[in-house]
């Protein structure tokens, strides 16, 4: 029976009475699902690189030495997310936990960027970066560092110990069509190398083509997601992740150092949230923004649109931007997967 003199708050909360057994581990269940939402939103950055270089790794090996290079071009081989043809990718990850700082020595005329595994730049290289297309001595420092840095380098600390190292290289002109050995022989003089190794132990650069070869840098669809980021979690210093995601984090068992047990309702949440997340995200692709700029232009209908997606039942879009009719003040909508 409800108090007549009882709070707004407690009328709201069933009266002041205990749940329904049931009801009350529904709602738990509930809470412990849309936390899990947001961790694979909110860390999905984290796990986009993660896929990238377990993919890359698996097949080209790893180390501060190992940069592939798609010397052919990158085609549809490789899953890997935002690519394209149009440049040289150079693409590789260090890990500066177990090497400790760490020398990029880059070429000139590189378009890129050291980012940390959550994909926050750390600093571009090239036209926009400090050498100004020149190329220069790139110091990354560990996020725990303390030791001396010398002068002489573009030196910058990372937040994670994990960092990707990003480079385009652009095409020469060939006869007719361009020509990726130019872009190719800029990026095979990129050097690596920890700072206070002797150059005698210091191991050579490889350099394997990455075109023509079936990669998977996609990051996982299943349950091991949260197992690859309990990893992740594990591995890099508290201070990479702020404390509210990882109060998040904690609360779907997810802490630095703790085992990572989940019971069979959580794991079930877990199993949903994987599923569900991934839907989530394509339908805010697919109803697009109330402001409109998921428009290329204000006079037109032209609408980004997810490459993998199918304008009808039975064939696959092949155009990053869909023309969708209608009236300039029609919203629209890109094509129905």
């Amino acid at each position: 029976m409800t108090d007549e003199h009882a709070s707004p708050l407690l009328r709201q909360i069933n009266d002041g009475n205990w749940l329904a057994q049931e009801e009350a581990e529904s709602l738990r269940a509930e809470l412990f699902y849309q936390r899990a939402i947001h961790a694979y939103f909110t860390m999905q950055p984290a796990l986009n690189v993660i896929g990238m270089r377990d993919g890359s790794e698996a097949v080209f090996g790893r180390g501060y030495n190992v940069l592939p290079i798609w010397k052919d071009r990158m085609d549809s081989r490789t899953w890997v997310p935002t690519p394209n043809a149009d440049v040289i990718y150079s693409m590789s990850y260090l890990d500066l936990k177990e090497t400790g700082p760490l020398v990029v020595n880059a070429p000139g005329n590189v378009i890129g960027m050291f980012t940390d595994f959550f994909q926050r730049t750390i600093t571009d290289v090239g036209a926009i970066g400090p050498d100004r297309a020149l190329g220069g001595l790139y110091l990354l420092l560990p996020p725990d560092y303390d030791g001396h840095v010398p002068s002489g380098y573009f030196a910058f600390r990372s937040s994670t110990y994990n960092v990707f190292l990003f480079f385009r290289t652009i095409m020469g002109q060939g006869d007719g069509e361009p020509d990726p050995a130019a872009g190719v022989a800029v990026a095979e003089q990129t050097r690596v190398f920890p700072l206070w190794t002797e150059e005698k132990d210091v191991r050579p650069m490889q350099f394997p083509n990455a075109s023509g070869t079936r990669l998977d840098m996609m990051y996982p669809t299943d349950e091991t997601y949260w197992s690859k980021l309990k990893a992740f979690v594990d591995y890099e210093p508290i201070t990479a992740i702020d404390p509210e995601l990882r109060g998040v984090l904690a609360s779907i068992g997810i802490v630095k150092g703790e085992p990572f047990e989940p019971v069979d309702w959580q794991r079930e949440q877990l199993r949903r949230a994987v599923e569900t997340a991934p839907r989530m995200i394509l339908a805010l692709a697919q109803l697009g923004r109330d402001d409109e700029r998921n428009r290329y232009y204000d006079d037109r209908q032209w609408e980004q649109a997810w490459a993998g997606a199918r304008p009808s039942g039975c064939s696959r879009a092949t155009s990053t931007s869909t023309p969708v009719p209608g009236s300039s003040s029609t919203r629209t909508r890109p094509p129905r997967p």
